[in-house]
């Protein structure tokens, strides 16, 4: 996403174990966001002790849809 926001462009940010409030994206409008809701979060492990449910709950469909939405506008950003 670092990327993305120094090229101005629209990307969907996919975020773990990190806290959601930190974490996300300056620029809302232009970098969406996907998660899986866990009751575990934030975390800061390196290696998660249980599986990570963050991560592994976090639908591909979910992932392919928020960037379908994207590219489905004209300016690059969903509304």
């Amino acid at each position: 996403s670092l990327m993305a926001a120094a090229l101005k462009v629209p990307g969907v940010v996919i975020l773990t174990g990190s806290d959601l409030e930190s974490s996300k994206p300056a620029n809302e409008e232009l970098h969406k966001i996907v998660y899986s809701p866990v009751n575990c979060r934030p975390c800061f492990y390196h290696v998660c002790p249980i599986g990570q449910p963050c991560a592994q709950q976090v639908e591909t469909k979910s992932v392919i849809d928020m960037a379908l939405s994207i590219l489905k506008e004209p300016s690059g950003v969903s509304k």
